[in-house]
């Protein structure tokens, strides 16, 4: 049996299978939003036209006359692996995590940096099978460089690219990743942190968004204190992931969150040099948030950087 609790002032809610866990809550001017022949009013809460709660299963249904039901299931994406791999000049290949099965949603996230004279810049590839966050196409969320001296440039790229999991990706290798291999200063390098989700429900679809803010891009040296930041918004019907991308032209920098992520995976903080002396990767979910995320690179002295926010939301 599930444990669903009707309250006239909280509205239903129910429990994961320990009976302690909120699983969702719906709270009375939600219920009738959602089904206002059925949830007649918030305040008072008044149920009318044959509400039916089977909790023999679970997940519990709510069931209504016209044979129409909502499952009493959160809507969320769950972390289930993730690894991290550097890469220098031509590696263009990049082993995916164990335990990926069918449906699992696979998030690559990729920052490519060099140093080089005028007219370079990284090779950008988003992997095979791999669907770029601005669409079916192999440029960057972000491509910033600063000036260090009088006559190169330090080059840095981020990218976000996803793939739906066909259940066959387990460990395997896969090629068609960025790699920079256009240089003329020292060695090109970047990292690739790959997270696997897990939606909790069955989904159709998933639509991306991205934002950046590059206050410290293009700078021919340095410049002023400042910390860059960039937001982006859920839905409250959908659960949410949210990518971070931050990096500086000084080493051991950081980025924060702030708003409504639920948890927040910080997998990577490497010096890879150049434009990327940091190079930071972070990662959240939130079920069905309703609120903004905020994602803020590192305050103080700084030369170059440029932090980045990819939002997906996983449509049932």
């Amino acid at each position: 049996m599930s444990k669903v609790i009707i309250n006239g002032s909280t509205g239903i809610t129910s429990y994961k299978p320990d009976n302690t866990t909120v699983e969702v809550n719906y709270t009375p001017a939600q219920l009738v939003t959602m089904k206002p022949s059925v949830f007649r009013s918030a305040s008072p809460f008044v149920i009318s036209g044959g509400l039916r709660v089977d909790a023999s299963v679970y997940p519990p249904v709510l069931q209504y006359p016209d044979a129409t039901e909502n499952v009493l299931l959160s809507r969320d994406a769950d972390l289930v692996s993730h690894n991290v791999e550097s890469f220098g000049n031509g590696d263009q290949n990049h082993i995916m995590p164990s335990g990926i099965q069918a449906n699992d949603i696979i998030i690559m996230v990729q920052t490519n940096g060099l140093r080089t004279g005028p007219g370079y810049g990284p090779h950008e590839s988003v992997g095979n099978g791999f669907t770029n966050v601005k669409g079916n196409t192999t440029s960057s969320v972000a491509q910033w460089y600063w000036k260090p001296d009088g006559s190169n440039y330090d080059i840095s790229i981020h990218q976000v690219s996803y793939k739906i999991a066909t259940g066959n990706e387990s460990g395997t290798i896969v090629g068609g990743f960025s790699a920079s291999n256009q240089s003329n200063v020292g060695s090109p390098r970047g990292y690739r942190t790959v997270y696997v989700y897990r939606p909790t429900y069955t989904y159709s679809s998933i639509n991306t968004s991205y934002s950046t803010d590059n206050t410290g891009a293009n700078a021919q040296s340095s410049f002023p204190s400042h910390q860059s930041s960039t937001s982006g918004t859920g839905d409250p019907d959908y659960a949410t992931i949210g990518i971070v991308q931050y990096g500086s032209g000084n080493s051991s920098q950081t980025a924060t969150l702030s708003g409504s992520a639920t948890s927040f995976d910080q997998t990577t903080s490497n010096n890879a040099g150049y434009a990327s002396n940091t190079i930071f990767t972070g990662a959240f979910s939130s079920g069905a948030p309703t609120g903004t995320v905020t994602a803020s690179g590192a305050s103080g002295s700084t030369v170059g950087d440029c932090v980045s926010l990819s939002i997906f939301k996983i449509i049932p």
